[in-house]
């Protein structure tokens, strides 16, 4: 019973010594002077909370030869003596000791955030990649931690095509960080390139709307040019389509994004284009809105809309117009509108919408009022 009470009475120790091993580090060394894991976890911690400086190497050298010599394969501890082998400049040994303690264990998180901060400052773009797609494969708060860094360095030609094979694989973070990286600073070039450079998106819902984000954010942001080259490369795109000022069905496609047709769809404005491309249009009374807008990529000079006479086009109480603005233009500016005549004409009329020779993508609208007041 003796001989029990003090086995049970060690395993409860070790039990709550691993509990804390982390996450209370001092309590841990309090029950187990030579934890290995608690020593190392004691040191992140006061180089997380007041830096690392040349003054703390012989203290931090100490403390994990104290954790080897309990535990020789403490990835932290072999970590932290090749952080004191950078501060005392000997950088291949820091990179080796460093290296060693990524092999003994991929678990580490600040292991990855040193190497991947080492691939950067030597330019070595291969192996950052690889290092992130296992630091966040392993930590829940690696991708929160590593963002911004990884993303803010799309710049680079030769990351941005060391994606590839991580999109080609699926990798479940890829979606997700190609979808935050469309709104950083130049990240919607940045985000495009990798796409055409990987040939596409794999299909599925992770990357269901991405390419629609993509393009609508280099509308948006006047990367027409880039906008251009994603819709030729990655979607296959004529350009007999991005010149066509129609609602047809090939219009309609969603990963089109601000390219395609979209029509209003509110309880007092709806529209619903049908097979042909007609827009059949219901409007509440005394209401005015766009009925269907979409993106185009039209070259400068006048560009000509046939307006055809059809059965129930009389519009007595209504008024409609097509308006051009240039994409983008902050200020909403129109620089052309062609009203719609109220009754429908005997013959189809040619008219004609000008285009600026320094408007190179343009909103074309359809814009429909009703001033009938009693129904």
């Amino acid at each position: 019973m003796i001989l029990c009470g003090g086995l049970c009475m060690m395993s409860g120790i070790n039990a709550l010594a691993n509990h804390w091993q982390v996450d209370q580090p001092d309590a841990a060394l309090r029950l187990r002077p030579d934890d290995a894991i608690a020593l190392s976890s004691l040191e992140d911690r006061a180089m997380s909370d007041e830096g690392f400086s040349s003054a703390q190497t012989a203290h931090l050298l100490d403390s994990a030869q104290r954790a080897l010599r309990a535990d020789p394969l403490t990835a932290a501890s072999i970590r932290q003596a090749g952080m004191v082998e950078t501060l005392r400049g000997d950088a291949p040994r820091a990179r080796r000791l460093v290296r060693l303690a990524h092999r003994v264990s991929r678990r580490d998180l600040a292991t990855s955030i040193w190497l991947i901060q080492d691939s950067l400052a030597q330019g070595q773009i291969g192996p950052i990649l690889r290092y992130f797609d296992q630091a966040i494969s392993t930590s829940h708060l690696a991708y929160e931690i590593l963002f911004p860094a990884l993303s803010s360095a799309l710049f680079d030609p030769a990351l941005r095509a060391g994606f590839a094979p991580f999109i080609r694989q699926n990798r479940a973070w890829v979606s997700n960080f190609l979808e935050q990286s469309i709104y950083t600073p130049d990240g919607d070039r940045h985000v495009a390139a990798i796409v055409i450079t990987a040939g596409g998106l794999p299909n599925g819902s992770a990357y269901a709307g991405l390419g629609a984000k993509i393009l609508s954010a280099l509308v948006a942001r006047g990367n027409v040019q880039v906008a251009h080259a994603y819709l030729r490369h990655v979607l296959r795109i004529d350009d007999r389509l991005l010149g066509d000022p129609g609602f047809s069905a090939s219009t309609q496609d969603s990963m089109l994004g601000p390219f395609a047709g979209t029509f209003a769809n509110g309880d007092m404005l709806r529209t619903q284009p049908d097979e042909n491309g007609k827009l059949h249009i219901w409007l509440s009374p005394e209401h005015y809105g766009p009925a269907a807008w979409r993106t185009l990529m039209l070259k400068p000079g006048a560009l000509s809309i046939m307006i055809a006479p059809n059965a129930g086009s009389d519009l007595p109480h209504g008024t409609a117009r097509w308006e051009l603005s240039c994409r983008p233009d902050g200020s909403g500016r129109i620089v052309s509108t062609l009203d719609i005549p109220a009754v429908a004409e005997g013959r189809p009329t040619a008219r004609a919408l000008e285009i600026p020779n320094d408007c190179t993508a343009q909103q074309l609208r359809l814009v429909v009022g009703n001033d009938d007041v009693e129904s």
